[in-house]
């Protein structure tokens, strides 16, 4: 099988959504690093996950988000609960493949709800944990046994392949067993899906009021730290100069100077956008918007271009106004499809408008027309 292809795709997929990979996961696994890690633990990694940890990353970088690093694939499970977890032998054969009916026979609860000791020595041989998806469910990768290669999913008191072609709703017997990419391709496609909806659902854009003026020190100090090759000003310069430039235009509350603020359930504030009137009589028919912000961990859910387009259709509502602008680093094009999605033309640009460190940015600049 051509696993370069779903490397491709994810990766892609990584992309259409605005997740930077490098950000998003642990850095990248080299070939001896592997290798150490299967001879430590008297394994062979199934090709596709191998290349997934020379590809994309050793996984997730943040541990609430579910994956788990290789050099500690079989070791977390052991801190989570050392009853359940203390006997995991990868080396040794997985117990079960997807035509044995009675494996949930073996999963005898004990009076503390956990599976017995005696079964326990035989259960959890065989596989690496790769991912805690809450609820007591564990993703589970088999790399010893009949089942090898495939992903299982156990929990306190049951276990079951995944099979289709990873996605949640097509984990139905008769189908075959999938393989890791399968698997984190269908689980990172209906997660998108899910958060998508449950966003839709919990998402409100309303403009900052005055006592929320260090919600917005937070996030715009958030975007220049993690994000400063898309921004002109330094992260040090605005922590030195305690100079933010919407504190002074949020407590006027003004019909077109204003920073609009995309809330989760009215309060958690995940991205913001700035929109200021031109103050000259004959260019006052035109908005600039500025500190275009999506927090990273909330991209990819449609935020920013729901944002974008809350804040500029609540400018047009204005007939004075007939114009908006605004300027994006050449560099971000994921910045730039957006503003062009939402019919924004680019009308110039200047080479080398930003300089730091010896580097030079070009900055573009775009309109949108009434």
């Amino acid at each position: 099988m051509n696993y370069q292809e779903n490397i491709k795709r994810i990766k892609e997929k990584f992309e259409k959504i605005g997740i930077d990979i490098k950000k998003a996961f642990n850095p990248v696994l080299e070939e001896n690093e592997i290798l150490a890690f299967e001879k430590k633990h008297q394994i062979t990694l199934p090709e596709d996950y191998r290349l997934f940890l020379m590809e994309i990353g050793n996984g997730i970088n943040r541990k609430d988000e579910g994956g788990w690093q290789l050099h500690n694939a079989a070791l977390n499970i052991s801190q989570l609960d050392d009853t359940l977890f203390k006997n995991a032998k990868p080396h040794l054969p997985f117990p079960f493949t997807i035509d044995n009916p009675d494996r949930n026979s073996f999963l005898d609860p004990n009076p503390n709800g956990y599976i017995n000791n005696g079964f326990n020595d035989i259960m959890y041989d065989g596989y690496l944990a790769v991912s805690d998806q809450g609820c007591c469910l564990y993703v589970a990768l088999v790399v010893s046994g009949k089942a090898y290669g495939q992903i299982w999913h156990f929990g306190e008191h049951w276990v079951f392949e995944c099979v289709g072609n990873g996605h949640p709703e097509e984990w139905n017997e008769g189908k075959r067993p999938c393989s890791f990419l399968e698997w984190f391709e269908g689980w990172f496609d209906s997660s998108v899906k899910y958060q998508k909806k449950w966003f839709k659902n919990n998402l409100i854009f309303r403009k900052l009021e005055i006592h929320e003026l260090e919600k917005y020190h937070e996030i715009r100090l958030e975007c220049l730290k993690n994000f400063p090759e898309n921004f002109g000003t330094l992260y040090e310069e605005e922590i030195q100069h305690q100079n933010f430039k919407f504190d002074k235009i949020i407590p006027q509350n003004l019909p077109n100077d204003f920073l609009m603020g995309a809330f989760l359930n009215n309060d958690f504030l995940v991205g913001i956008c700035g929109i200021t009137q031109e103050k000259r009589t004959k260019t006052q028919h035109i908005c600039e918007i500025t500190q275009m912000y999506v927090r990273h961990t909330h991209k990819g859910l449609g935020i920013g271009k729901s944002l974008l387009k809350t804040t500029t259709e609540l400018v047009f509502q204005n007939p004075q106004i007939e114009q908006i602008i605004l300027a994006v680093m050449e560099n971000n094009q994921t910045a730039k499809k957006l503003y062009e999605n939402l019919g924004f033309e680019e009308y110039g640009k200047l080479k080398n408008y930003f300089k730091h460190n010896n580097e030079y940015q070009t900055q573009v600049f775009m309109v949108l027309q009434k």
